[in-house]
């Protein structure tokens, strides 16, 4: 037969994990909201260049993947992100932020205005399309949405 005592333990322990989860679900602390993408990129510095497809992007940063670490924490590196879509290229200027098995995190540090001027159409595109699918998805699964159709 348990003691209490040791389903006490039980349930603090599933609480700490739970109240872990709800945690690291808060930290996110970006200034700008993040797009998921297809685009690909050219990075380099002094180390090298690596080249592979951008994870997702915002005004103030993005992640790219990679599986080629030359870079180092804090690192300025240069950015070309290539633009299929405005056919325009983007260069700018960025720092790492952090890493994972998966990439870098970058903040973007300088951009030219030209740049800039196409980063915010990207931008302001992904986020208007990320809308139309979640509206989408709200008209799929909503049982009050009523099609005029």
């Amino acid at each position: 037969m348990p003691t209490k005592n040791k389903d006490n333990k039980k349930k603090q322990s599933t609480n700490k994990k739970k109240t872990k989860k709800k945690v690291l679900k808060k930290i996110d602390n970006r200034r700008y909201s993040r797009f998921g993408t297809k685009l690909t990129y050219l990075a380099f510095s002094d180390h090298g260049y690596i080249q592979n497809k951008l994870n997702d992007i915002s005004l103030g940063g993005a992640f790219i993947e990679t599986k080629d670490f030359i870079f180092k924490a804090s690192e300025k590196i240069s950015l070309v992100i290539h633009n299929e879509r405005l056919l325009q290229n983007i260069y700018l200027m960025a720092e790492i932020s952090y890493q994972d098995d998966n990439g870098y995190g970058l903040k973007f540090l300088t951009i030219e205005p030209e740049s800039s001027f196409i980063l915010q159409e990207l931008v302001r595109k992904l986020r208007g399309e990320r809308h139309e699918e979640e509206l989408k998805h709200m008209k799929e699964f909503d049982p009050h949405h009523h099609s005029l159709d």
